[in-house]
């Protein structure tokens, strides 16, 4: 992807757009945030649990400690593992590698392990990762939190 975007400003206009965009797709969940994020061994640690839909994605994209430590880290492991069940459907996940590919123009380099709810998400993972096209931002994806930690340690 080009670096298209000079700015901060063009960068928060990008954002809010496909935000937006993002937000119009989600289903209205008025329940509790399904997601904690923290940090384990200096790795950004996201873990989503119950039922995950575009709008838990994007409200983790509006929480105001994910991108800084995003840029401040360069790893991240996203844990599907405890989920009940994942409403994303293919158009949501391409929205999210796009916004991916314009983080891309601010975080050079980006380790993400994705650990899978199970055999389902394998294909909407690989499909994620097929569609971000930054060279320095590499994805892996794993069966476990263990797997995702050995790989991002090193």
């Amino acid at each position: 992807m080009p670096r298209f975007i000079k700015n901060i400003e063009s960068r928060n206009n990008v954002a809010f757009f496909l935000l937006s965009y993002c937000m119009s797709c989600a289903n209205n969940n008025k329940n509790k945030m399904s997601y904690h994020l923290s940090l384990l061994n200096n790795i950004v640690y996201l873990k989503y649990s119950g039922h995950v839909d575009a709008l838990e994605c994007v409200q983790v994209l509006k929480d105001n400690d994910f991108l800084p430590k995003l840029s401040e880290y360069k790893k991240v492991i996203y844990d599907f593992s405890g989920t009940e069940d994942i409403d994303l459907n293919l158009e949501e996940t391409k929205r999210f590698s796009i916004i991916a590919n314009v983080e891309a123009n601010f975080i050079d380099t980006m380790h993400i392990a994705i650990v899978l709810s199970g055999p389902d998400g394998r294909s909407r993972a690989e499909y994620y990762r097929d569609k971000i096209s930054a060279p320095s931002w590499r994805v892996d994806i794993v069966d476990t939190l263990e797997q995702a930690m050995e790989l991002l340690d090193s």
